[in-house]
């Protein structure tokens, strides 16, 4: 956890504040793809981090399954507000996002989900960051992205 943030769980919450200030952020910063509806991705909101009542960063999630290791997983994206990325935010929102994650998974049993993944799109120089959020480098993808994932400590196969 930051002292510097406010990390608030909007896992499939409805929360319209984070709602709203995210689909701001992405219309201000033009960062979703053509054809995307920020409305919906929205919904996929799963922690906010705030420096006061301001938005700094966001992850969202979606479920899907990983074939590389056979399994359902949630799959993160994180974004960082230009003026926070020198903040150092990423790893502690990280942390946090897989904590709501792990509580989900256990309280939906049926899911069977494993862990959290991320495919890093930024920042060549990723091995101390993903160390520092307990993540685990598995392979590249065809773009040659790096493909990390951390399982849930109690995920059993």
């Amino acid at each position: 956890m930051s002292d510097e943030f406010e990390f608030r769980d909007v896992w499939r919450k409805n929360d319209g504040k984070a709602e709203a200030d995210i689909v701001a952020l992405w219309q201000r910063l033009n960062i979703l793809p053509a054809g995307v509806n920020p409305l919906a991705r929205a919904k996929e909101l799963c922690v906010a981090a705030y420096d006061g009542d301001r938005l700094a960063a966001v992850t969202t999630a979606t479920i899907d399954t990983l074939q590389v290791v056979r399994n359902r997983m949630v799959f993160l994206r994180a974004l960082v507000a230009p003026e926070y990325r020198a903040k150092k935010v990423v790893v502690p929102l990280t942390l946090e996002t897989h904590e709501v994650l792990s509580r989900y998974a256990l309280a939906h049993p049926d899911q069977r989900l494993g862990g959290t993944v991320a495919i890093v799109t930024s920042n060549p120089g990723i091995y101390k960051p993903i160390g520092s959020a307990h993540m685990v480098l598995i392979g590249y993808t065809a773009r040659n992205e790096p493909v990390t994932v951390r399982w849930f400590d109690h995920f059993r196969l």
